[in-house]
């Protein structure tokens, strides 16, 4: 998703943002603690994780800072820098037993280097590849898989928390590939521009081609959420013979959001909202919103206090009381979920 690309959606949310510019809600969330980018460089978050026993938040940073951050207070514990030109943290993942911490860059993206949480030694990287049926594997690379302490174990990591996106072509003829199994690693999705493949990661078959530019699986892996922009909706599928079994019209037609579920089964879209402002000009908001994925019922919508978008993923604790997420300005705050 991107941020900021007014021209690219002018036609299609126009004459509905003029509508809604005035009437939009301004709910906050119930914030808990937030913390800015203590660099001081102008950056954003791209990417936040929560630590499986709930004590700990991981935020990254366009600026290739990872900051470890107590998840009561968000007092910052520790801070790990990326190497030179990786261009900024798009994925953070916590080992399952909260020892290790993965880190995806957007230069390594099928790569993430693994470091220890209680010291940040850099302990190794898991490797993504896709083979000629275009599914998806892992491995973890020599030096990972040669520590002692187990961090190159698989099993130990949500593999289907590590999507991997596959370059071909250069240039304005560059086409991205996002690679995701789902939880119970029986299926994939592969996202190229707005195509959708599912296949089985058993023998490769594709079983469906859906339309879309957003995914998630459900954290049961029973339904798959696809974001449509035009018209802007999100189509539940039903994994078993992936018939749509529900439609969730956007919280405001001009939303602009990237999906994904609570621990708890909800789903929760985050991104921005443009809208015109009073002397005609151009803006935009970060918004969040949740959903009952049963009925469709919106249960929460957020407009304020979420800088100019929402530019990480949503973060949840085991329980999915609270979240964390990462702003456009820099900003990583947890709240009440």
């Amino acid at each position: 998703m991107r941020f900021r690309t007014f021209p690219s959606i002018l036609l299609a949310v126009a004459a509905a943002l003029l509508l809604a510019a005035g009437t939009a809600l301004a709910a906050s969330p119930s914030v808990i603690w937030s913390k800015p980018n203590t660099s001081g460089l102008a950056a954003s978050v791209g990417a936040v994780a929560w630590s499986p026993n709930g004590s700990l938040v991981a935020s990254g940073l366009s600026d290739r800072w990872v900051r470890v951050r107590n998840a009561t207070n968000g007092a910052e514990l520790r801070a790990i820098l990326q190497p030179p030109h990786s261009h900024g943290v798009v994925k953070l993942l916590f080992s399952n037993d909260n020892q290790f911490l993965a880190v995806g860059n957007s230069a390594g993206s099928t790569q993430f280097r693994v470091y220890q949480v209680s010291g940040g030694a850099f302990l190794g990287q898991i490797l993504g590849s896709v083979d000629d049926r275009s599914i998806i594997h892992y491995a973890a690379d020599t030096q990972l898989a040669s520590n002692s302490n187990g961090a190159g174990q698989l099993s130990k990591w949500r593999l289907s928390e590590l999507p991997i996106s596959i370059r071909t072509g250069s240039g304005y003829q560059t086409v991205t590939t996002r690679f995701q199994l789902s939880p119970n690693s029986a299926l994939e999705t592969a996202l190229t521009k707005s195509t959708i493949t599912v296949r089985r990661v058993s023998d490769g078959a594709v079983i469906a081609t859906l339309s879309g530019q957003s995914t998630a699986f459900s954290p049961n892996s029973a339904t798959l959420a696809v974001w449509q922009p035009s018209p802007n909706r999100s189509v539940i599928y039903r994994t078993s013979d992936f018939a749509a079994v529900r439609n969730i019209a956007a919280a405001d037609p001009a939303d602009q959001i990237r999906l994904g579920w609570s621990p708890s089964g909800l789903l929760v879209g985050a991104g921005y909202r443009p809208f015109v402002t009073a002397d005609g000009t151009w803006d935009q908001v970060g918004i969040l919103r949740t959903w009952r994925a049963s009925d469709g019922v919106l249960l929460k919508r957020y407009d304020s206090g979420l800088s100019l978008a929402v530019t990480s993923n949503v973060a949840f604790n085991s329980d999915s009381s609270r979240f964390a997420v990462g702003l456009y300005n820099g900003t990583t705050l947890a709240a009440n979920n």
